[in-house]
C-alpha cells in the first residue's frame, strides 16, 4: 500500500461520516503457487464504490513524479483505463487520482483521454490539468472528489 491509497482510505473514511458516498479498495487476489506469491488476477481499479444518489466510483491511483503519465504498461495500463471509461460512459464516476509531490489531481476518463490523445500523445502532462481539479494533501479530504462529489455545506 502506498501513500496515495492510504491518503484515498482517509478521503473514503471522510465521504462516509459526511454521508457522501462509500469508497472500499479492492485487495488483489493473491494465490501462492511453489512457495512464491502471484497475484490471482488483475483488479480492475484501486477503488471502486457509490455515491449516496447511487453513481458508480471507479478510482484507479497513480502516485508520478514525472512532467507526465503514460497510458501505458508503467503508468495507467490498458484495463484500468478500461475500467474507469466504462464507468464514465455509463454515468458513473470513472476517476483518476495522480499523485505529484505533495499534490494531487483528480481527473475523470473523459479528460483523461483528452489529456491525451486530443494533442497525439499517449499520456497525460501534469501542466496540462487545471488547477481546480488538483488539491495539495494537507486539504481537507473530502474535498479530494472534488468537482465530482457534491459537498454538502454545512446548515
Amino acid at each position: 500500500m502506498n501513500f496515495l491509497e492510504n491518503h484515498v482510505r482517509k478521503v473514503a473514511r471522510a465521504l462516509h461520516e459526511h454521508q457522501i458516498a462509500r469508497l472500499y479498495k479492492i485487495p488483489n487476489d493473491i494465490k501462492i503457487v511453489d512457495n512464491q506469491l502471484h497475484y490471482a488476477e488483475r483488479t480492475p481499479v484501486d477503488f471502486m464504490g457509490f455515491t449516496i444518489t447511487g453513481r458508480v466510483i471507479m478510482l484507479e491511483c497513480k502516485m508520478c513524479k514525472a512532467a507526465s503519465l503514460g497510458l501505458n504498461a508503467s503508468g495507467l495500463k490498458a484495463h484500468q483505463l478500461i475500467a474507469i471509461t466504462e464507468a464514465h460512459k455509463t454515468g458513473g464516476m470513472g476517476l483518476l487520482a495522480w499523485q505529484k509531490m505533495q499534490t494531487i489531481a483528480v481527473i475523470d476518463a473523459g479528460q483523461v483521454v483528452a489529456y491525451s490523445r486530443d494533442k497525439g500523445r499517449k499520456s497525460i502532462a501534469w501542466k496540462d490539468i487545471p488547477s481546480l481539479y488538483k488539491h495539495s494533501i494537507q486539504e481537507d479530504p473530502v474535498r479530494l472528489l472534488f468537482p465530482f462529489v457534491p459537498i454538502p455545506v454545512p446548515c
